[in-house]
């Protein structure tokens, strides 16, 4: 949220950082709660399948009161939402340069060892700007 250009809540709304094109509205009720259920597409940056996209992960939940709406400009997602509502019903993880923006709270287990992706992932771009 805090990447979106703002926030809305109540008919209000505050300045954020502008890196995402959308607005991050809020809402009385939850818009996204529950386990849900992610694939993995092409534009991933640190893919579970030797492959990108395809992988299925499981040991994943959210739980949010906001919506990112009023989104401008082609985006590229990490996920396709097989269950849950994500970013907009049916796509999460905004890939933009090398940021991994979403709503899902992933459990690092052996089906799904996101935290050592993601530091092998970290270990690959440092090696690449400081050859």
């Amino acid at each position: 949220m805090y990447l979106a250009r703002r926030i809305i809540w109540k008919g209000e709304s505050a300045e954020m950082a502008a890196v995402l094109p959308a607005d991050a509205v809020m809402y009385d009720k939850p818009r996204g709660r529950g386990y849900v259920i992610l694939e993995e597409t092409a534009d991933h940056p640190w893919p579970l399948a030797a492959e990108a996209g395809g992988a299925v992960s499981h040991a994943v939940h959210e739980f949010h009161y906001s919506r990112l709406e009023n989104i401008s400009g082609e985006l590229k997602f990490a996920y396709i939402v097989r269950r849950g509502a994500g970013l907009d019903g049916e796509n999460d993880g905004i890939v933009y340069k090398n940021l991994l923006a979403g709503y899902a709270h992933m459990r690092h287990v052996d089906k799904n060892p996101w935290a050592a992706r993601f530091a092998a992932f970290v270990r690959k771009t440092k090696a690449c700007r400081n050859p």
